[in-house]
């Protein structure tokens, strides 16, 4: 007969079966989940502690302080390699690096830097070789440079430089050769002097350069041939021709000139032959002639407005085609339409409205 042991003894341990199945899942949670959100320095210096083991984060991690200046660095963050969701790491007034994340080899959603008044570099992003959206870098006041990007060779999404009162140059995007998802967007960079550093791009969706009042020409964009949008070049008070564009020679979409106040020349576009839809060359008060526009021959519409020096449509001696029209509207000083000689098809509308000087029609015998 089977003598049954008493059961009552090992009854006394029961209590403990909660605690033991709680410590066996935190040993199999090695990160914690689908959201990560840092609002003081103690809660960063306490992952490491409290996930040793984490490298991965599976969804979205942001560090936005909740209390200013209490923010100052990442450096318990070192563990991560990578991270699935989207970044933001905006408005923190104390924060001065991030170099905590200096191990991130990949981040599969979008990137935001925003709004770091202190920030003085971009060195924990120096495993970063590609990411799957858009990066945008804006509000940074102590940036100088890019450094830290060294490694970025393709971005699928916007690459967003904006409002960094204080850069003055692109050196860290030396690598980067392709933004296959998106525009280039530099903005409201007010010291930002050239473009040099970008001399590996070969391909974006789209340009577009918008009051950076330093910025002199956009030499650093030679490899691009072909955009599909762009460039959109407005507002750049000190840009004094469009040199970096020389190579590029069809636009699918729009290009906007305007609002450059010391643009005297167009010659940076001497190779570009068609713009499928719109050419808007306005406001631009430098300029005398189109000269540098020497290879178009079609384009879906161009518009010339409120060029207050504009003379002569010289320059567009080569076009032969206008899809949809011309608009030439307000140029004080134009005198005739010649340069509009070869113009031969023109299915929409020609229109002329308020060119005072304008004295006859001639250029437009064809």
């Amino acid at each position: 007969m089977t003598k049954i042991q008493n059961p009552l003894p090992l009854l006394r341990y029961w209590f403990l079966l909660p605690f033991l199945l709680f410590s066996l899942l935190a040993i199999g949670q090695d990160c914690p989940g689908d959201y990560v959100k840092f609002t003081r320095q103690s809660q960063i210096d306490s992952f490491a502690i409290l996930y040793p083991n984490c490298t991965a984060l599976s969804g979205y991690l942001i560090i936005e302080e909740a209390e200013e200046h209490n923010i100052k660095h990442l450096d318990s963050l070192r563990r991560l390699q990578s991270i699935v969701g989207p970044v933001y790491i905006e408005f923190n007034l104390g924060l001065k690096n991030i170099d905590g994340l200096a191990n991130v080899r990949t981040i599969d959603k979008e990137i935001n830097i925003v709004h770091n008044p202190t920030l003085k570099n971009l060195h924990g992003l120096i495993g970063l070789k590609e990411t799957s959206r858009r990066i945008r870098i804006a509000q940074n006041y102590s940036l100088f440079d890019l450094k830290g990007l060294d490694s970025l060779r393709v971005v699928r999404g916007d690459l967003e430089i904006s409002e960094n009162n204080n850069l003055k140059n692109l050196s860290g995007l030396d690598q980067l050769s392709s933004i296959t998802g998106g525009f280039l967007k530099i903005s409201r960079n007010w010291e930002l002097l050239h473009l040099q550093h970008l001399s590996n791009l070969a391909y974006c969706r789209g340009i577009s350069i918008i009051d950076n009042d330093q910025l002199g020409d956009l030499r650093g964009l030679e490899q691009i041939t072909f955009c599909d949008h762009g460039p959109h070049v407005i507002d750049n008070d000190r840009l004094i021709n469009l040199e970096g564009l020389q190579n590029l020679e069809s636009i699918d979409g729009n290009i906007i000139i305007e609002g450059n106040t010391m643009l005297s020349s167009l010659e940076g576009l001497r190779n570009l032959d068609s713009i499928k839809l719109i050419f808007t060359i306005e406001r631009n008060p430098s300029l005398v002639n189109l000269e540098g526009l020497d290879s178009l021959q079609k384009v879906g519409v161009i518009k010339i407005i409120e060029n207050e020096q504009l003379k002569s449509l010289h320059g567009l001696d080569a076009l032969d085609y206008a899809k949809e029209g011309v608009r030439i509207e307000k140029n004080h000083r134009l005198v005739n339409l010649q340069g509009l000689d070869s113009l031969r098809r023109l299915s929409g509308s020609l229109t002329l409205l308020q060119n005072d000087s304008l004295e006859d029609l001639r250029g437009l015998e064809q």
